[in-house]
């Protein structure tokens, strides 16, 4: 009895932990959320914010299934490695990111400075967003993923190839299906990361202006009080967006699989 209520008082203080600042800035900012909507500049690095996030998620997905699969399907050495390093660029801090985004691709490299040559710049663009994003995303994706893979025993794959199917079909109705709702909470994971990011985009490309930017913009000119309505705006669409995802993935796949 006492280790339940112990249990209990620990979860609620988590909750509290949790979701205390989260409901106050919904009280405190009150009408400043209607306002921060009507903000046209704000509209604007939604817009920006989650078209980039979708687009780094759809990169991350199709460059990141096939990896996670070799990853699961493959063990040694090389993939052993190759699985340490992508779970290590979690760890690299953001505004290195951009500089070493801004190194490969700036005017000054050998890439960036050929696509200069056709007029082609990526750093401030929009593109260069895109590209910040799927790089701070890709790792969920591809974590999530070869988990999922793994999960799905080789011997399926290996009945359905016996039983004359090719390893294409195996994988698309055997293997992804089965492996899917791990797949789909990578890709959540990878967009909720993408559109929360910020430090490699103070250095890559602060515009077109994403809505973190914005919130750091306002906050430092004008204080508080002007940046906790936009705050509690982007909050209130994550929220409604993926309880969203996550309601219909219980629906598709049922709670076991999500």
């Amino acid at each position: 009895m006492t280790l339940r209520l112990t249990a209990r008082i620990l979860a609620l203080l988590g909750l509290m932990v949790l979701l205390g600042p989260l409901i106050y800035l919904f009280i405190s900012a009150g009408t400043s959320t209607v306002a921060a909507f009507k903000d046209i500049e704000v509209r604007r690095a939604l817009e920006v914010t989650f078209l980039g996030g979708a687009l780094a998620t759809l990169a991350s997905l199709i460059t990141g299934v096939p990896l996670a699969y070799f990853l699961a399907r493959y063990r040694n050495l090389l993939t052993d490695f190759l699985e340490g390093v992508i779970n290590l660029t979690v760890a690299i801090p953001h505004v290195a990111v951009g500089i070493m985004l801004l190194l490969a691709l700036g005017p000054a490299s050998p890439l960036g400075g050929a696509l200069a040559r056709w007029g082609l710049y990526l750093a401030d663009s929009f593109p260069a967003v895109v590209l910040a994003m799927w790089y701070v995303g890709f790792p969920y994706l591809v974590a999530a993923a070869t988990v999922g893979f793994r999960q799905v025993p080789e011997e399926l794959e290996l009945v359905a190839i016996n039983l004359g199917a090719s390893r294409l079909y195996a994988w698309r109705k055997v293997i992804f299906p089965l492996a899917a709702p791990a797949i789909f909470r990578g890709a959540v994971l990878s967009f909720a990361r993408a559109i929360s990011e910020m430090g490699s985009l103070l250095i890559l490309a602060y515009h077109p202006r994403v809505i973190t930017i914005l919130i750091l913009e306002r906050f430092q000119e004008e204080g508080l009080k002007a940046a906790q309505g936009i705050t509690a705006l982007g909050l209130l669409i994550n929220l409604g967006l993926f309880f969203s995802i996550f309601w219909g993935l219980r629906k598709i796949y049922g709670s076991s699989q999500t």
